[in-house]
Formats: structure tokens, sequence, C-alpha cells
């Protein structure tokens, strides 16, 4: 069976196709040429070239790098033997953590010069860098980075004019209370507060001792130069 088409109908026909051809051209063409390329996903620990390591030195107290060191040790200590920890593409062990520590303490125990220091460094270690590139994707949860702080402030065994704020020691008429002793369906959660007869009523709030609050049942620890000092220490 032939189907023939009259001229009208023929050209009609011709334009719907190159009418459709070109729609579909117009969606290939801005898929390809406008839509942005796809960006690499990449991880937030990346590994460091040797040739690309910093410069390794602490400029704080040795013995507190130390004491750093053994805390993490006695932390890792506690942990199961199972436990892993992922770094970039490694999955690490508790015990491989362990001895790096242990390595890393040895280094230090040689007191080496910067030069061997650093050289021994990257003999002996892998390193890696917590990075984020704005924009791309990445196959890793965001890592989450913590320090901590320790202030060294200035302070008086004995009020004076230049040490006039007091840092109070546990109060002996604070009393605190674990709602799960009572309940186990109660929070988890611990308050404070006092006496008043009979009744727990809410401790005195940091503002008010701030204030001028007469803490009869508080020692003084120290004398500090300032309130800021104060906030700074809690």
């Amino acid at each position: 069976m032939k189907l023939h088409l009259e001229p009208k109908i023929k050209k009609s026909v011709l334009i719907s196709l190159l009418g459709l051809l070109g729609i579909i051209a117009a969606v290939v063409f801005s898929y390809y040429q406008i839509r942005p390329p796809l960006q690499p996903k990449t991880t937030a620990f990346e590994l460091v070239p040797v040739s690309s390591y910093p410069h390794i030195r602490d400029r704080g107290d040795l013995d507190s790098l130390k004491t750093a060191i053994g805390n993490s040790l006695d932390f890792l200590a506690g942990q199961p033997d199972t436990k892993t920890y992922l770094c970039g593409d490694r999955t690490i062990s508790v015990s491989r953590l362990s001895r790096t520590l242990e390595v890393f303490s040895g280094l230090l125990d040689l007191n080496l010069p910067p030069r061997e220091f650093q050289a021994e460094f990257e003999r002996l270690f892998i390193l890696y860098r917590i990075s984020r590139i704005k924009g791309r994707k990445t196959t890793c949860k965001p890592v989450l980075t913590t320090g901590y702080f320790q202030p060294e402030i200035q302070a008086s065994m004995h009020e004076n004019q230049n040490f006039s704020y007091p840092v109070y020691s546990t109060p002996e008429d604070l009393i605190r209370v674990v709602l799960s002793r009572f309940d186990p369906d109660l929070p988890s959660m611990t308050l404070t507060g006092r006496l008043d007869g009979r009744q727990l009523i809410p401790y005195y709030t940091r503002t008010e001792i701030d204030l001028g609050r007469c803490m009869k049942n508080a020692g003084v620890l120290a004398w500090l130069k300032s309130p800021v000092d104060g906030l700074m220490l809690h």
C-alpha cells in the first residue's frame, strides 16, 4: 500500500519535521554548550605529596605536646581493638593510630636538629590535608575540627587595687540533683540548686554573683584583674 500526499500536505509535514529537528538540536546544544561541566568529586582528606610537606615545627612547649600525645594514647587504649577511623581513602585501626603516636613521640625524644627532624618526619609519616573545595561535590560528610584553648591569666592570692574580681570555689550549699536517679523515665539531666527551708530552689545566677551577691558559703580561690578574665576562665 502506498500513501500519496498532496503537495500542501508534503510541505506541512516537512515544515513540522524541520521544526521538531530544530527543537531537538536546540536542546542538545543547550545541554552540551550552555550547561556547565560537572565538577569531579573530591574528599575532604587530600593526600599531600612529600615534596609539598610543610615545615614541621612546634612553637609551643615541647613537654605540653608530649603530654597531649600521652593523653591521646590513653584515650585510644580504652577503645576496642576492632574500632577503625576513616582517613581519606584509608581505614586506620586503633592499634595503628597508637603506633603512629608512639613513633612520633619517639622522634621528638631524639631532639634532632630541624633539618634532620624534617627528613625523618617525611620518611616516617603520611600526611593528609583537610580541605574543602568550594562549589565542588564531596563524597564524604563535612569534617568537624575541634580545638581547645587554655588561657593563662594573671591573678593574685590577695585582693588589692589591681586584683579585685574574685574566683569562687564550689559553694558548700550547692546541691546537684541527677533526675534519672529518681526515675529512669526522667530526662538525663542534672539540676543545681540550694535549699530554702525545705524547698530546693535554683542557685544564684552568674549575673547575681557578678553584681555582688555575697557568697558566704564559697571561698575565694584567687583575685582577677577584670571580669573579662573571669569570662575567659569560665
